[in-house]
């Protein structure tokens, strides 16, 4: 386990070391849950744990955040969108995320395979493929390369980066209270 911690460390490399350690045990959990030999599940796992963060990170932005749990995927991502909470890169994979869940949902015959891989990772933004790719070969040492550790990974990938944003406008939200604070 402690091997696997510096590996995950090196994959999740940010700048803001006090968020790098609270994201390791959730990124090895995460990683945990979505292990699996079932495309299906990883796909749901992964949906379900991307939802949540979207949530988490619409939560910051709403004075009554419960009114989040009557919508949909789609409809927190497109006011995720509209108040800037997610970085307009991220979502056509976001989307594409969702378009696997609905395909399981309402297709009891959909089989995940290695072009429905690719073309998720199509739509990666440039950045967002190159860092992937560029961490996904750490991984492969815990976790192997088949289709289904890459695609956990790579569902893992939008989840990290969702977290972050959150961290992150947590900290501007603090930093803004500071100086507002000082102007008064």
């Amino acid at each position: 386990m402690e091997d696997n911690f510096h590996i995950v460390q090196a994959y999740l490399k940010v700048t803001e070391e006090g968020i790098l350690d609270e994201i390791i045990p959730k990124y090895i959990n995460f990683l945990d849950d979505i292990k699996s030999n079932d495309f299906l599940s990883i796909i749901l796992r992964g949906h379900l744990y991307v939802e949540h963060e979207l949530t988490e990170l619409l939560a910051q932005f709403l004075l009554d955040d419960k009114i989040l749990s009557k919508y949909k995927f789609m409809q927190k991502l497109d006011l995720a969108t509209a108040l800037g909470a997610v970085e307009e890169e991220w979502v056509p994979a976001l989307k594409k995320l969702n378009d696997f869940r609905n395909k399981y949902a309402h297709n009891l015959g959909f089989l995940f395979n290695e072009q429905y891989y690719e073309d998720f990772l199509s739509t990666f933004s440039l950045e967002m493929k190159v860092d992937y790719e560029k961490k996904y070969v750490d991984l492969i040492k815990i976790y192997g390369d088949r289709l289904h550790n890459k695609l956990g990974i790579l569902i893992s990938h939008l989840w990290v980066l969702l977290i972050l944003e959150s961290k992150r406008t947590d900290i501007k939200k603090i930093l803004l209270f500071v100086q507002n604070s000082k102007l008064t």
